[in-house]
């Protein structure tokens, strides 16, 4: 991909010349370099991402459990400028970028994200009353 983008002129890199790599390293659960993708196209002036990308990033990190406080560190995560490689850190660091460049989700959006961290932390005590949502359930707020 790199020497693609460099031989193309940088007004014809978009959306569409980056999604389906970065589909790709998410289905594959190659988070590092899922993660390495997104932020070289969130730094190109003509990629404009959409709130189905973040969502898609973030359910991939989270059902791969890197946002568990004992997961293994996304390699890479901390030269690509994030704090944290790991844990619920790292979600808040990529919840509050998301947070800059998006106004929201869709409830289909948000059930996906729910279904990863409930794969994600399945098995944690934490997460014992976590059980997946089917995706046309109605999202119901419980405190």
């Amino acid at each position: 991909l790199n020497d693609f983008a460099a031989s193309q002129p940088k007004d014809e890199l978009r959306l569409r010349t980056y999604l389906p790599v970065l589909k790709l390293y998410c289905e594959t659960k190659n988070i590092s370099c899922a993660l390495q993708l997104f932020q070289k196209m969130r730094f190109t002036k003509t990629c404009f991402l959409e709130p189905e990308n973040y969502v898609l990033l973030l359910t991939s990190i989270a059902e791969c459990g890197y946002f568990r406080s004992d997961s293994e560190p996304i390699k890479g995560a901390k030269e690509l400028g994030y704090v944290h490689d790991s844990g619920p850190e790292l979600f808040d660091e990529l919840a509050t970028e998301m947070s800059k460049e998006i106004l929201e989700i869709t409830s289909a959006s948000a059930r996906r994200l729910y279904n990863a961290f409930a794969s994600g932390f399945k098995g944690q005590t934490m997460a014992q009353n976590l059980r997946m949502m089917h995706l046309l359930a109605a999202m119901t707020p419980e405190n």
